[in-house]
């Protein structure tokens, strides 16, 4: 099966330092889909939670780093929908944990995706003129 969920050209910012990252979220996601519908989801999306949580914190720091160092003016509106999305992934954590059931489960792993896609389209975006332009 090929990736259930494609990068597209319309996802850059145009910074490749959080382009790259942006890619590598959507490899991971990618790959916790493949497990959870795979017959071996139950010892593997733990591990690939962990990484995706550990994998977005060091984005979201990516990010926030560069609000500071631009003195970006939306940085603490962007800060919260970070903080929103580490909830979520830690939310599915524990739906996982408790053995909520696959259909629950998956749709979860949507709501991530369609997160990350609305929040690169539009909170990332907003940050080109003062991270991406060099």
């Amino acid at each position: 099966m090929g990736e259930i969920f494609p990068w597209k050209e319309e996802y850059n910012t145009g910074c490749e330092e959080i382009d790259t990252q942006h890619k590598k979220l959507f490899n991971i996601i990618n790959e916790l889909f493949t497990a959870f519908e795979g017959s071996f989801a139950e010892s593997q999306v733990p591990r690939i939670l962990k990484e995706l949580e550990d994998y977005t914190v060091y984005h979201f720091s990516t990010e926030e780093r560069l609000f500071e160092e631009r003195n970006y003016p939306l940085k603490e509106e962007h800060k919260k929908e970070h903080d929103s999305f580490i909830r979520k992934i830690k939310n599915f954590k524990k739906q996982m944990e408790l053995g909520q059931n696959n259909l629950l489960a998956f749709d979860v792993m949507l709501a991530l995706k369609d997160w990350l896609i609305d929040h690169i389209l539009g909170s990332d975006h907003k940050y080109i003129p003062y991270l991406c332009n060099d």
